[in-house]
């Protein structure tokens, strides 16, 4: 079975697992390492992003606990790809080799009520992007 294999595809298919498990023993040592109000900040900041002390949320009004993260959604019609109605159209596009839009989308987390809500990016103006007419 290995004869007709080559010698570098043999090494990365035993190499590269290895190296995964290396690396994921370390992260779980370095995270058992952290205090536990350090743990619950990064895995808040890789959940939600990092707190945005301008934004005030928009449910119980109160500042410096508000998490940003922007994201880039693939939307195709009325529907995004995350429901059920947009992942059949995101198939019938694939189906079709159309490509859905992208759009830039702000995922807004409140810390203090836990609630969640989108924002969409201001429009770049031709001043901002150095574009003259």
């Amino acid at each position: 079975m290995l004869f007709g294999m080559n010698w570098g595809c043999l090494s990365f298919l035993i190499l590269f697992p290895v190296g995964i498990f290396i690396w994921a023993a370390g992260e779980k040592r370095r995270r058992d390492a952290l205090p536990t109000e350090e743990l619950k900040e990064l895995e808040a900041d890789e959940d939600y992003g990092a707190i945005d002390p301008v934004l005030e949320c928009i449910f119980c009004h109160s500042k410096n606990c508000v998490r940003t993260k922007q994201e880039t959604c693939y939307v195709e019609g009325d529907h995004d790809k995350n429901s059920p109605a947009g992942f059949i159209d995101l198939c019938t596009i694939a189906a079709a080799r159309a490509r859905p839009q992208e759009e830039d989308r702000i995922k807004v987390h409140c810390m203090n009520c836990g609630n969640d809500w989108e924002l969409f990016p201001p429009e770049e103006t031709a001043e901002q992007s150095g574009v003259k007419n």
